[in-house]
């Protein structure tokens, strides 16, 4: 079982001693599966109906702050309305144990059908597609991201794909809890996630078009091996396409690219798909209704923070409580259409985004973050001396040299790459090279003092630029830190020449 328990509803089994038969106000009928994060039951709703509830392990926490701040995390989920999402339906708590409450489903995992009955044909794996990019670009419009996207989260239904367990993840990660980030296998996982940078929508596409390859070939697009292998092969290394469809080739091969700024958005692939037209004429009518529909809805525009990129590709550290780090819209837009049922509340949806997001952060900010984030705050630049005060407009005689370091991330549970810095008198420019990452870059001079120079980095694909601080230390050392602005992402490095 994956961390969520992958189910088929069909196949639920009498309940156990201990198991409730009762959460909420639905009653509980079976035991559909059970994983290292969740219990999944089959439920009945007040009104007769069959859902399914994911029973989750217990809260970091439970005050009364963290509990809301959990449930809460969901209002955006449940603004996801599509054909190819497993509609969410309520969040609750029972004691100290969350439970979910989603739409019931009839059919297999896409991960336990190619287990059993091998790879999909080229017009089911084409089907699969389009329903499962019109549940993303529907989940992207609703300020949601999956953060959890694989084979074992895709369930086949009758009349086509269905997305589950979107939202689980980023809530259980807002309140401090292990999500799948956190633990099992990392083979959909993007670069951006494994380096613990930031995940926005990109990262789901990524996982998408990984899925996309399993589906195909019945292999682990990265492998099968170990951990760190398999995160190596992310970082470094392209799958193999060859077996998938011409028709899926090209837009799975952009998915997967390492650097998120470079992948389609989902909205992006589903208007690719949709201008295939032998692939749509295959297509039942009501998903290529909804795809086209979808494919022509306004773009919403979220604040950006930015591209999500990444420093170090060989960090093991893993996303903690920073919210989503959104991809801006332009040239590439990270969120998808709107949601084909709900075409009038685009305007509701991203106020209630930007409330929502303002008001985790404000939480987190004064109440969580002391309690789950033990690692020492990154230290300020040092100020400068009296004596060095004095303003300079190019790099001084005291900088001159090649200065090597290692940047420490702090707030990244001491993750840490080399630093390599040339700096050259009288220059309004240094030279940068990340070793690790083969990554080389220029510091640009905007200002400063004998002692202090602040200049921004522009740095080769697959770093990140930001604005740097290099301060002179007494011990005749220089500190390295880097921020990139509009976001609590920083690191530094103590740096001696030679």
């Amino acid at each position: 079982m994956g961390q969520y328990a992958e189910v088929s509803m069909p196949d639920a089994r009498p309940l156990r001693p201990g198991d409730p038969e009762q959460l909420g106000d639905y009653e509980i009928v079976g035991l559909a599966g059970e994983g290292s994060q969740a219990t999944v039951y089959l439920g009945r709703s007040p009104a007769g109906g069959s859902v399914a509830v994911k029973l989750l392990r217990v809260l970091p926490s439970n005050d009364p702050v963290t509990r809301t701040l959990f449930t809460r995390a969901f209002d955006q989920a449940k603004q996801a309305q599509s054909q190819g999402v497993a509609s969410l339906l309520d969040v609750g708590l029972d004691g100290e144990r969350p439970y979910i409450v989603s739409e019931f489903v009839d059919g297999p995992s896409l991960q336990r059908l190619v287990d059993q009955d091998g790879p999909r044909g080229p017009n089911a794996l084409e089907r699969i597609a389009v329903g499962t990019a019109t549940a993303l670009t529907a989940l992207h419009l609703a300020g949601v991201v999956h953060h959890a996207f694989k084979p074992g989260n895709v369930l086949l239904a009758v009349d086509g794909p269905r997305v589950v367990d979107f939202g689980i993840a980023q809530a259980l990660e807002k309140v401090g809890a292990a999500g799948p980030a956190m633990a099992g296998n990392p083979a959909f996982m993007a670069p951006e996630q494994l380096s613990g940078v930031g995940v926005g929508p990109a990262a789901d596409v990524f996982a998408w078009g990984g899925t996309m390859v399993f589906a195909a070939t019945g292999r682990l697009p990265f492998g099968d091996d170990s951990g760190p292998a398999v995160m190596q092969r992310i970082m470094y290394e392209e799958p193999d396409l060859t077996e998938l469809p011409p028709s899926l080739r090209g837009i799975v091969a952009e998915a997967l690219a390492k650097d998120p700024g470079r992948r389609p958005s989902a909205r992006q692939i589903l208007d690719r798909l949709l201008g295939l037209d032998d692939l749509v004429s295959a297509m039942p009518d009501a998903m290529v209704t909804e795809a086209k529909t979808l494919a022509a809805e306004p773009v919403p525009h979220p604040a950006p923070v930015g591209p999500v990129t990444f420093e170090d590709h060989n960090s093991t550290a893993i996303q903690d409580l920073l919210p989503p780090v959104w991809e801006p819209d332009t040239p590439r837009p990270a969120a998808g259409g709107g949601g084909g049922r709900k075409n009038n509340r685009a305007l509701g949806v991203i106020a209630s985004v930007g409330i929502g997001v303002l008001a985790g952060v404000v939480l987190i900010a004064l109440v969580l973050w002391p309690q789950l984030d033990d690692s020492p705050a990154t230290p300020s630049p040092s100020p400068s001396t009296a004596a060095g005060n004095a303003p300079v407009d190019s790099v001084p005689q005291a900088f001159a040299g090649t200065w090597s370091g290692t940047a420490i991330n702090a707030q990244r549970g001491n993750a840490s790459f080399p630093v390599q810095v040339t700096f050259q008198p009288g220059q309004a420019t240094a030279a940068v090279v990340y070793p690790r990452n083969r990554c080389r870059g220029t510091l640009t001079f905007k200002r400063g003092t004998e002692q202090r120079l602040e200049m921004d980095l522009q740095i080769s694909r697959g770093c990140t630029s930001g604005s740097v601080v290099v301060t002179r230390q007494q011990d005749g050392s220089l500190q390295y830190a880097w921020k990139r602005p509009g976001t609590a992402l920083t690191y530094q490095a103590t740096l001696t020449r030679g």
